[in-house]
C-alpha cells in the first residue's frame, strides 16, 4: 500500500523550472554526442490474429544489426547509419518480410509496425514477400488493427488522437468513442446507459471511485500525458470483470519508452464566465483545509448547559470550542477571475543492458489551476401534479415565477438566482519501471497520485415558497472537496516457449481512494422586501467535516494455452482473480446557536462568538457552536472472487468463435455507525452469478468483419445506496436516503456488428444491440417531502444502432487529400416497468397512463462529429468538433407531477495545432463555443418548470510544448 496526504491541497510548484532546467541542460550536450544514427521502433504483428509476434528476428540488411521482438512484438534498433535500409524480418512459422526504402533520419525514432503472415503446417518452405515501407506505414497495424483482430466489440483512441481532438484527460477522450458521452465533464457513459454499467480498468485492474454518490471513476483525474491508449469493450468476453453492461474502459499508461526524451509543456487559458471582479471565493481558507478542531467536545451543548450553574469549566469548554474553528466565515468574499494555468513534465530513458535485456524508466508529472463561474443559473422544487404543479423554492431572478419583483428587493440584495465559483487544482503523477530481463519475460510497477482539488462557493437568492411565500430567501454554500487516488501496480508476463508458448500474466494491486470535504459550510436567510426578519428562528447554520477513505487490493492471473488442431492456431485461456475493498465514511456536523435574521447578521456571521463577558453572576455568551449527534458515518466491505475458462477457435480460415464461462461472487457488507436511540439497518448483497459468454467473428476479407456477441453481466449498488442513512443538502432542501433492500441488476446483452476498415486510419461500422435487465437500480424522487432514494425496479430493456464512420476525403478529389471527417450517432430505446404504488398513482389522475417508461440516465441519441485538416510538411494539423446527447431521464419523480428530463446541450469545440521548428508545438483550443443552456426539465402541458439551469461559459487556451529526444 502507498498513501499519500491528501490535506495539502494541489498548489502550483515551481517543480516545473527542474524539467526546464534539465532540457536546456541536456539538450546541448545530446546534440554535441549526437551522430548521423536513428533509430528504428515498432511490433512485429500476426496480421491473422492481431496479436504480437515474438522472437521475430528484425535485421537492417546493409549494417546486420537487429533485435529480436518481445512478449508484445516490440523492437527497437538503435544506432542505425541515416538513409534508406532494408528490414527483413524472420519468424518461424511466419513468411519471412522484407521492408524496402525505409528512411532513417538522423536523430530521429522512425516507427515501423510489420504485419506477418503465419505459415500453415503443409507448407514446408515459402519465398519471402518485399513490400516497401510506405505500404507498411499506411496499413495502420496500431491500435486500429488490434481493434480489427479483437475478440470482442470494443473501439479504442490512442494518443496521436488526444492531441489532435484536443482531449487534455481521459473523459475528454472518452467523448470522442463511438457511443459515449461525457457528464459533468468527468463521467463517462458509454451507450447513454448510467454510470453504474460502466466499469474503469487502468492496465487491466480495477480503478476504485473517490465518488461516496457514483460507482463510476472520476476520469478526468487522468492527463493525456500518461496515457498511451485507452480501449472501450461494449461485449463481455469471461476474461473481463463481470460488472459492465454499457462498456469497459480500459486505461494503458505508456510502457517501454522507444528512445530517451524530455518533454515540457505549459498553458494558460480563460474562461468567458470568470471575467472581472464576479467570482465568489470561500473567506479564511488560503492554505490546506483544516481538520475537525481539536478542542469540540464530544457532546451536545445542552449537556454542558446544564452543568453551568455554579461551574464555569463547562463554559469555558463551549468557548474553547466555538473559537477552535478561528477566523473562517461563513459569508462569501468576492475576486477577480483568473487565469486559467496548466504544466506538465515527462522523462523517460531505454536502456538495453544485454541482448535481451531491457529497463524502461517513464515519469512524468502535471499540475493545473482553472476557474469556473456563472450567475444567473436557476433552480426549482415543486409539488403537485401535472395539472396543478406547486413551486416549494425558487433561486431564480424570473420575476414571472417568484411572487415578487426582485427589483423591489432591498439595497444591497445581491443578484436573484443561482450563482456558483470554482477554483480546480490539480496534480498528477505517474512512475513506471518496466525490466525485461530476456525476451520471455518482463515485470512492471506503475506508481500513481492523482489529486484534484474544488474549491466552490455556490449562492441562492430567490424565495422559500411552502413556508416563507413573498420573502426573499438567501442561502450560501461553501463547499471545498478534495479528490485522491493513489495506486501500485505490480504485473509480469511470462511466455514459456517450451510449453507450446504458454502465455502467463499476473497481476497485483494496491490503492487507495478518497474524499474530503473539511469544512464545509452552510447559512440562510428569510427577510422581507423592507430587509426585515420574517421569523423568529431563521434558519440555523452548519459545519460540516466529511471523509471518506476506501482501500482496495486485487489480484489476478490469466493463463494462455496456443494449441493447433485442423491445421490452423487456437487459445485456451483461463484463469481468476480476487479483490478486497474497505470504505469508511465520516462525517462530524457542527450548529451554530445564533442564526443571522437578516442580510446584516448574515455578512458578518458568526459574529462575535464564544465568553463575551464573565463574572461572579454567570457569563455572557456570543455566537457558540455544538456537534450534532446524526447517524451519518458508515464502514462498508466489498469482496469479488472470479474464475473463468474460455476458448478461442479457428473453426474456418474465415470464421472464429470465442466460447466461455466466468463464475463470479459478490459480497458487499455496508454497516452503518449506530447512536444512542437509532438502530440502523445493515445493509448486505451475497450473490453469486454464471456468466456465460459467446462471440462469433467472419472476416469476409482482410478488411473486413461481422460480429455476433452475447454475454450476461451485473451491476451493483453503490455504498450509499445500500447504506442506512441520511444526507441533507441544505441548499435545496433535498434528502437522500439509503435502502438496504437493494440487490445487483443482471443483464443479458446481445450485439451485432458490421465492420470495415478501407485504410490507415479509416473505419465504416454499424451494430445493433439488445439488453435485458433484472433488477435495474434507479432513483426515485418524493416531492413532497423532498426525499431521494435509490430502489430496484422488476425489469428493463435497452436496444440500440450504432453508425460510425472515418474517412479521408482524397476518395472524393485529389484537392481534398488533407481533409478527412469522422463521426458517430447511436439511437438507442428503452424502458423499465414501473412499480405497482407508483403506477397506482399515475393512474389516478391518468386511467390510460402507461406501465412503462424510459431507463433513469438513458440518452434516445449520442452524436459525435469532427472534421479534420492535416499538413504534414508545414506540421499543422486543425480539428473542429461537435458533440450532443439526447434528452435523458435524469430524475423519476414518485407521484403524478412529471419526471425530470436532462436536456440536450450542444458542444462545438476548436483545436488548431502547429510545429514551431523541429521541437516546439503551439496549440490553440477553442471549447463550447455554443456555450448552450444546461438544464433539466419538468415537461408540462403549459410549459416546462426549471428544475436547474445554467451556462458553464466558453473556454480558449494556447499551450507551447518542447520536446527533446
Amino acid at each position: 500500500m502507498i498513501s499519500f496526504s491528501r490535506r495539502s491541497g494541489a498548489r502550483l510548484q515551481p517543480s516545473i523550472l527542474v524539467g526546464l532546467i534539465l532540457v536546456l541542460v541536456l539538450s546541448p550536450i545530446a546534440r554535441a554526442q549526437g551522430t548521423a544514427t536513428g533509430t528504428v521502433v515498432g511490433r512485429v504483428i500476426d496480421e491473422g490474429s492481431g496479436f504480437g509476434v515474438s522472437w521475430a528476428t528484425v535485421t537492417v540488411v546493409q549494417t546486420g544489426q537487429s533485435a529480436s521482438s518481445d512478449l508484445s512484438g516490440g523492437y527497437a534498433i538503435s544506432g542505425v547509419d541515416a538513409g534508406v535500409v532494408t528490414l527483413l524480418v524472420e519468424k518461424e512459422g511466419f513468411q519471412t518480410a522484407n521492408i524496402t526504402d525505409v528512411n532513417v533520419l538522423a536523430g530521429e525514432t522512425l516507427r515501423m509496425d510489420i504485419p506477418l503472415g503465419a505459415v500453415g503446417g503443409n507448407v514446408v518452405v515459402m519465398d519471402a514477400f518485399t513490400i516497401s515501407a510506405d505500404v507498411v506505414q499506411s496499413s495502420d497495424i496500431g491500435l486500429l488493427a488490434a481493434r480489427q483482430k479483437a475478440n470482442s466489440i470494443s473501439d479504442a483512441i490512442g494518443s496521436d488522437q488526444f492531441s489532435r481532438l484536443g482531449a487534455g484527460n481521459a473523459a475528454e477522450a472518452l467523448g470522442k468513442v463511438t457511443g459515449a458521452s461525457v457528464v459533468d465533464g468527468k463521467y463517462v457513459l458509454i451507450r447513454g446507459l448510467g454510470d453504474r454499467y460502466s466499469n474503469t480498468l487502468m492496465n487491466g485492474v480495477s480503478v476504485p471511485s473517490a465518488d461516496p454518490d457514483k460507482r463510476a471513476v472520476q476520469m478526468d483525474q487522468f492527463p493525456t500525458e500518461m496515457i498511451e491508449s485507452v480501449v472501450t469493450t461494449k461485449s463481455f468476453t469471461p476474461d473481463q470483470p463481470g460488472a459492465f453492461s454499457g462498456g469497459s474502459v480500459n486505461l494503458k499508461t505508456k510502457s517501454f519508452p522507444e528512445n530517451f526524451f524530455v518533454s515540457v509543456s505549459g498553458s494558460v487559458g480563460a474562461n468567458s464566465n470568470t471575467r472581472g471582479d464576479q467570482m465568489l471565493s470561500s473567506p479564511g481558507n488560503t492554505g490546506p483545509a483544516p481538520d475537525v478542531p481539536q478542542e469540540i467536545p464530544n457532546r451536545d451543548l445542552a449537556e454542558i448547559e446544564a452543568e453551568f450553574f455554579g461551574n464555569f469549566d463547562p463554559a469555558h469548554e463551549v468557548d474553547a470550542a466555538t473559537r477552535a474553528f478561528g477566523p473562517a466565515g461563513l459569508y462569501p468574499t468576492v475576486r477577480n477571475g483568473g487565469v486559467d494555468l496548466g504544466y506538465s513534465f515527462a522523462i523517460g530513458q531505454r536502456i538495453e543492458y544485454s541482448d535481451e535485456g531491457l529497463i524502461g524508466i517513464t515519469g512524468s508529472f502535471n499540475q493545473s489551476r482553472s476557474y469556473s463561474h456563472y450567475d444567473g443559473g436557476e433552480i426549482g422544487r415543486y409539488t403537485g401534479t401535472a395539472a396543478n404543479a406547486n413551486a416549494s423554492l425558487l433561486f431564480s431572478d424570473n420575476p414571472d415565477t417568484l411572487s415578487f419583483d426582485p427589483a423591489d428587493a432591498p439595497s444591497g440584495t445581491p443578484q436573484f438566482g443561482l450563482s456558483s465559483s470554482t477554483l480546480t487544482e490539480s496534480t498528477g503523477g505517474l512512475v513506471k519501471l518496466a525490466i525485461r530481463p530476456s525476451i520471455d519475460h518482463e515485470v512492471s510497477l506503475d506508481l500513481i497520485y492523482n489529486e484534484t482539488v474544488d474549491d466552490g462557493v455556490r449562492r441562492g437568492v430567490g424565495e422559500e415558497v411552502r413556508n416563507y411565500g413573498g420573502a426573499i430567501y438567501e442561502v450560501y454554500e461553501l463547499l471545498r472537496t478534495e479528490r485522491s487516488v493513489s495506486s501500485a501496480q505490480l504485473a509480469g508476463k511470462s511466455l514459456f516457449m517450451g510449453l507450446n508458448e504458454t502465455e502467463i500474466e499476473w497481476r497485483l494491486s494496491s490503492s487507495r481512494s478518497g474524499q474530503d470535504q473539511p469544512d464545509y459550510r452552510t447559512m440562510a436567510t428569510i427577510y422581507d422586501l423592507n430587509g426585515d426578519p420574517v421569523n423568529a428562528t431563521g434558519v440555523q447554520p452548519n459545519r460540516y467535516f466529511r471523509e471518506l477513505d476506501e482501500e482496495a487490493t486485487e489480484g489476478g492471473i490469466d493463463i494462455t494455452i496456443p494449441f493447433a488442431a485442423n491445421d490452423r492456431s487456437h487459445r485456451f485461456k483461463f484463469g481468476g482473480m480476487a479483490s478486497a475493498n474497505e470504505r469508511t465514511y465520516d462525517e462530524q456536523r457542527f450548529r451554530y446557536a445564533v442564526v443571522p435574521r437578516n442580510r446584516t447578521q448574515l455578512t458578518a456571521f458568526p459574529g462575535p462568538v464564544g465568553i463575551l463577558a464573565e463574572d461572579a453572576n454567570g457569563v455572557t455568551f456570543g455566537n457558540t457552536i455544538s456537534r450534532q449527534q446524526e447517524p451519518n458515518k458508515y464502514d462498508a466491505t466489498q469482496d469479488v472472487s472470479a474464475a473463468y475458462a474460455m476458448v478461442d477457435f479457428q473453426i474456418t480460415d474465415d470464421i472464429r468463435a470465442i466460447i466461455g464461462g466466468r463464475y463470479e461472487s459478490t459480497e458487499i457488507v455496508t454497516t452503518p455507525v449506530a447512536i444512542p436511540g437509532l438502530n440502523p439497518k445493515t445493509g448486505e448483497v451475497d450473490d453469486s452469478n454464471f456468466l456465460p459468454a459467446a462471440s462469433f467473428v467472419y472476416a469476409q476479407n482482410k478488411k473486413m468483419n461481422w460480429r455476433a456477441a452475447y454475454g450476461r453481466t451485473i451491476a451493483r449498488p453503490t455504498y450509499k445506496e445500500l447504506t442506512d442513512i441520511r444526507y441533507d443538502d441544505v441548499f435545496t432542501g433535498d434528502t437522500y436516503v439509503g435502502n438496504t433492500d437493494l440487490e445487483l441488476t443482471v443483464i443479458d446483452n446481445f450485439d451485432l456488428r458490421w465492420e470495415w476498415f478501407p485504410q490507415k486510419g479509416e473505419t465504416v461500422a454499424v451494430s445493433v444491440f439488445y439488453k435485458s435487465m433484472s433488477n435495474p437500480i434507479e432513483v426515485l424522487y418524493q416531492p413532497a417531502v423532498g426525499s431521494i432514494r435509490p430502489q430496484n425496479v422488476e425489469e428493463g430493456t435497452v436496444s440500440g444502432i450504432e453508425l460510425e464512420f472515418r474517412r479521408d476525403l482524397d476518395f472524393l478529389s485529389e484537392a481534398l487529400s488533407r481533409w478527412s471527417i469522422g463521426g458517430n450517432l447511436t439511437f438507442i430505446e428503452s424502458e423499465v416497468t414501473i412499480p405497482d404504488d407508483e403506477l397506482a398513482i399515475l393512474r389516478a389522475a391518468d386511467a390510460n397512463a402507461s406501465n412503462k417508461r424510459e431507463l433513469l440516465g438513458q440518452s434516445p441519441y449520442v452524436f459525435n462529429a469532427d472534421v479534420n485538416y492535416s499538413r504534414e510538411e508545414w506540421g499543422t494539423s486543425a480539428t473542429l468538433s461537435y458533440n450532443i446527447v439526447g434528452e435523458r431521464l435524469d430524475l423519476v419523480v414518485f407521484g403524478s407531477l412529471p419526471d425530470v428530463y436532462e436536456q440536450p446541450a450542444p458542444s462545438l469545440n476548436f483545436v488548431l495545432s502547429q510545429s514551431l521548428g523541429y521541437r516546439w508545438k503551439m496549440k490553440f483550443s477553442a471549447k463550447n463555443l455554443l456555450n448552450p443552456d444546461r438544464e433539466k426539465l419538468i415537461d408540462l402541458a403549459s410549459g416546462p418548470l426549471v428544475y436547474s439551469r445554467y451556462q458553464s461559459g466558453r473556454s480558449l487556451s494556447l499551450s507551447f510544448s518542447y520536446l527533446f529526444e
